[in-house]
């Protein structure tokens, strides 16, 4: 959806999952999420300009949204980004974990 309307979209595969050589999926670990995210957006820029249509570029601002699981690591992002400037980097978490204590 966003990609449809001219938003570059990263999706970072965390810890734990695909072809992760952890046993487990470190689930609301906000430090290595958030990094893991931070990594997946450095990545990304970095890969740009490399991309086969020139027409697409980076206009420097930032949008983190996720839903579930991903809403958490868009706060974890947000709080593991400390001293950007605001204007030019939005956070948006929309639904974070729900009921997790009933997974105990």
């Amino acid at each position: 959806m966003f990609a449809a309307h001219g938003y570059i979209v990263v999706a970072p595969n965390y810890a734990g999952y695909d072809t992760s050589s952890l046993p487990y999926h470190p689930f609301l670990n906000g430090d290595q999420q958030s990094k893991d995210m931070i990594d997946a957006l450095a990545a990304a820029r970095t890969a740009l300009p490399n991309t086969s249509s020139a027409a697409t570029s980076d206009s420097g601002k930032l949008f983190v949204s996720g839903y579930s699981q991903g809403g958490y690591v868009a706060m974890a992002t947000h709080k593991g980004t400390p001293g950007r400037r605001c204007d030019s980097h939005r956070f948006g978490a929309n639904v974070g974990p729900v009921c997790v204590g009933s997974f105990r």
